[in-house]
């Protein structure tokens, strides 16, 4: 069991993350999940505010790491995301599966 400090520096740190606002830009295929314009807020870089959607598990895992280092101040430039910062959902899409590939914006927030 950790100690009750290391508990309280996490979320005094978490505390201290800007909020990423994730946008789908683009769906390419069918996707079940999300549809153009969709949008999700990571709060303070613990809580995911869905904003009344759905949020595909599948593509937020894979951009996890991402949303937590653009929250604690790194640049879209040193984590390769372009800009504006865009990252793609780990589903392939047509012709290597049915779903669909989904092309997220990613925006850092104060």
């Amino acid at each position: 069991m950790s100690p009750w400090w290391t508990t309280k520096f996490i979320i005094h740190l978490a505390a201290e993350m800007a909020d990423v606002w994730v946008t789908v830009q683009r769906v390419s295929g069918s996707c079940p999940v999300h549809s153009e314009g969709d949008r999700f807020v990571l709060r303070e870089g613990f809580a995911l505010d869905s904003l009344g959607g759905s949020v595909c598990l599948h593509a937020l895992l894979g951009m996890a790491a991402l949303l937590w280092a653009l929250g604690h101040g790194h640049s879209p430039e040193e984590l390769s995301l372009g800009n504006p910062p865009l990252l793609a959902c780990p589903d392939p899409g047509p012709p290597l599966s049915c779903g669909g590939r989904v092309l997220f914006r990613l925006e850092v927030r104060e």
